[in-house]
């Protein structure tokens, strides 16, 4: 199930880094899917993770965020996942729960630029 899980979400990169991001949904999709519940973490964490910044880039803006809360569910410390549910609240209007994210990611990477930058821009 794993090295199956494992292909699938090779698939999904290389479609994702060609921009063909519908497809790299499905493949994502189909990877967390082969995984099942026993894979819980792991993978599964950079599945949802890989699969909200699909969303985000189709402006699937309420999906990329449950997707991130998945990931983070799995592993609170996910700043990709943080970071990409703080773009897609920002996206949304939802500056307050955004600057949350942001906060939180500032906190533990006082020194990124990125996150001092969103911080700024929220």
């Amino acid at each position: 199930m794993e090295t199956e899980a494992l292909a699938l979400k090779e698939e999904g990169n290389g479609l994702f880094k060609k921009g063909d991001y519908a497809e790299a949904l499905g493949a994502y999709t189909k990877a967390l899917v082969s995984c099942g519940d026993a894979e819980a973490g792991g993978i599964r964490t950079t599945l949802y993770s890989n699969r909200a910044a699909v969303n985000l880039k189709l402006g699937n803006l309420e999906a990329a965020i449950e997707d991130c809360a998945t990931c983070l569910s799995f592993d609170d410390s996910n700043a990709k996942a943080r970071f990409r549910r703080a773009e897609a609240l920002q996206r949304l209007g939802r500056l307050e729960e955004a600057l949350k994210d942001v906060a939180v990611l500032c906190r533990e990477h006082p020194k990124s630029k990125a996150f001092q930058d969103k911080a700024r821009a929220i």
